[in-house]
């Protein structure tokens, strides 16, 4: 399966979702390198290959209890407390007819062409309690990504002997707990009664972690993506500043790739 082929497959998945959430009044919008190939390409950045998405931990409950509860052809919905050999603690919904293993990662039952859906969570207070708790999550992350890993990619041979011995304890101790403990931190502050609000995901630190106030990610509008129309927050353009600086300038040459490697992408 081809990369081309692979964005059709998560277009037409995109398709299906918007008209789910649509249905369902359920709000979400493009997010992080989606949001920007929306605004910047109007449709995918050319080296990336996937899609992600956001929603507000109310929408997110909708959305994942519609996926769970109706037979949707061609749709999976998965995360750590729906499969057991999931090691995802952000949702995915993947492609049926499709099979994907990440490279040095762990595989898992069912996965394929997916689409990734991040959830926006409430937080602290005051900025000090804001960091400390998304430290915290960022901090287990790291471990997380210990614990499912089997190798580190491009690394050479005796950093990635000192990784699978480092990685012993963290193994011993699971994903699941690190899923778990990461869950409750993200769920500890109600989004409803929260004035500060982020998208809680991190693997290595919170320098691009921004928060907004509660009301940044609720407007929405409806923009060109590819061959179809798919919501971007109103707000995108200071989004995309904190996140990438001058979004409109392309990268070098030499950083137009994906973050994404796979020893198996194809066809059931």
């Amino acid at each position: 399966m081809t990369i081309d082929e692979m964005k059709k497959v998560e277009l037409e998945m995109i398709k299906k979702i918007d008209k789910i959430c649509r249905d369902n009044d359920i709000k979400y919008s493009l997010i992080d390198g989606s949001l920007l190939g929306a605004v910047r390409h109007n449709g995918f950045i050319p080296w990336d290959d996937d899609i992600d998405i956001a929603l507000s931990r109310p929408n997110f409950y909708k959305l994942r209890e519609v996926l769970i509860n109706n037979n949707y052809d061609d749709i999976i919905y998965m995360d750590f407390k729906t499969q057991k050999d999931c090691h995802y603690d952000i949702g995915k919904i993947c492609d049926s007819r499709t099979v994907l293993e990440e490279r040095d990662i762990y595989k898992v039952n069912n996965y394929g062409v997916f689409i990734d859906v991040f959830v926006i969570d409430g937080l602290p207070s005051n900025h000090k309690m804001i960091l400390k708790h998304m430290k915290k999550i960022a901090r287990l992350r790291n471990l997380r990504r210990y614990a499912i890993h089997t190798k580190l990619s491009k690394m050479n041979k005796f950093i990635n002997v000192l990784f699978k011995i480092l990685s012993i304890p963290i193994k011993i101790y699971g994903y699941k707990r690190i899923n778990k403990k990461i869950n409750e931190l993200m769920t500890k502050y109600d989004y409803n009664e929260s004035e500060y609000v982020s998208i809680l995901y991190s693997d290595v630190s919170c320098v691009k972690h921004k928060y907004f106030p509660k009301d940044f990610f609720e407007k929405i509008h409806y923009t060109k993506f590819e061959d179809a129309e798919l919501p971007i927050i109103d707000n995108y353009d200071k989004y995309l500043k904190d996140m990438y600086g001058n979004y409109m300038e392309f990268p070098p040459i030499e950083k137009r790739c994906t973050n994404h490697y796979f020893d198996k992408l194809e066809w059931k």
